[in-house]
């Protein structure tokens, strides 16, 4: 039932409130006796267009009629313009800055984090190239769009709640933007891709009790407890075949040096061979000149790793962070992993991951 009044009111206030007092800021109502005006002009953009993506002039004067208005077609075609464009971009921004509320998590794991276990991941969607004014694309190939807008999103995975979309250009880095402003709770934890991370905003987060969890480059160097200096992949290739967990203390960064902890999960059998199934197949490669089709077997490249980070600061204050790593023997894994994606990487193995990455955490606090 709170659901229902808490939908309820986001609607009144998104679909008439909110519109009426944007209509003269935006320039889209500049008369009183306007009667397509802003609320008017919402609600049928979008109950017209959840009902019919593609619905024209005629069965948007539809859903006009069951408004109690009637107008001709060409009135509805000349309210669509940069004022309109206006109106309805505040209005989404705003509306997607609202809580919403899902489903929680509960696992003694997350007890540990009173201010909240949070996942953040962004996605750039593509638009038609008309918008490119407003929003600019990333580039692309011949015929990609010129318009796209980058969307991020921070799920709260112990109250099952979302905190924020933001959005912005599909060309801005990650790494700027609301997305990057917006703080997190004390005593919290984050889950995020490497993107959102550098070694200084590690050694920061610990300093203030925020934790973390993230990805690791294949390529990243750190050096072990006896000063040697390691290329992941090397790490990586140098444990023992036999070896399922393992789990050391190194310092991040050829001159940063922070201090991490990398955890390795080697995956299942069943897994690196689907892996190296994958590695021999036959595959199309893009064009590289003149539109030529090159194929080929792909190449195979050393053992790899899934890595995930994470920090807390010890008893005595130190800040000492952690790093936790699936392991993956295979082909293909010296890409930069992705936050909590699983589809190709096997559900049942990031499980495990995480949830050693967490149970260590909770280990190092207790001590």
């Amino acid at each position: 039932m709170d659901s229902l009044a808490r939908l309820s009111e986001l609607a009144q206030r998104f679909l008439v409130e909110r519109p009426k007092e944007l209509e003269r800021p935006s320039g889209f109502v500049q008369r009183t006796t306007a009667q397509l005006d802003g609320p008017t002009f919402v609600q049928m953009c979008v109950l017209g267009w959840m009902n019919n993506a593609s619905a024209s002039y005629s069965q948007l004067n539809h859903v006009v009629a069951t408004l109690d208005l009637h107008v001709r077609n060409q009135a509805i075609e000349e309210r669509f313009g940069p004022a309109s464009s206006k109106l309805l971009r505040h209005l989404l921004e705003e509306a997607a800055g609202q809580l919403l509320q899902g489903q929680a998590v509960e696992t003694p794991l997350f007890e540990h984090f009173p201010g909240g276990v949070f996942l953040q991941d962004g996605s750039v969607i593509s638009l038609p190239t008309e918008l490119s004014t407003s929003w600019r694309g990333s580039g692309g190939g011949p015929g990609a769009s010129e318009s796209g807008v980058r969307i991020q999103a921070r799920w709260e995975m112990r109250g099952g709640g979302l905190h924020g979309l933001w959005m912005q250009d599909a060309r801005s880095s990650q790494r700027q933007g609301p997305a990057l402003d917006e703080p997190y709770p004390e005593d919290s934890l984050r889950i995020v891709d490497t993107a959102y991370l550098s070694y200084a905003d590690m050694r920061a987060a610990s300093q203030s009790r925020h934790f973390w969890i993230t990805g690791v480059k294949a390529d990243m160097l750190f050096s072990d407890q006896q000063g040697r200096l390691w290329n992941l992949t090397e790490w990586l290739r140098s444990l023992p075949a036999d070896e399922q967990v393992v789990e050391v203390w190194v310092r991040a960064g050829k001159r940063d040096l922070v201090p991490v902890r990398l955890i390795a999960l080697r995956l299942p059998k069943e897994v690196l061979q689907r892996r190296k199934k994958r590695a021999k197949r036959e595959v199309e490669r893009r064009p590289r000149s003149k539109g030529v089709q090159r194929c080929g077997r792909r190449a195979k490249r050393g053992s790899g790793a899934q890595p995930r980070k994470r920090a807390w600061p010890s008893p005595q204050g130190e800040c000492e962070q952690t790093e936790a790593i699936r392991v993956a023997a295979g082909a293909d894994q010296c890409r930069e992993p992705r936050a909590l994606r699983s589809t190709s990487r096997g559900a049942h193995a990031l499980a495990l991951a995480n949830r050693a990455i967490l149970e260590a955490l909770q280990a190092g606090r207790q001590d």
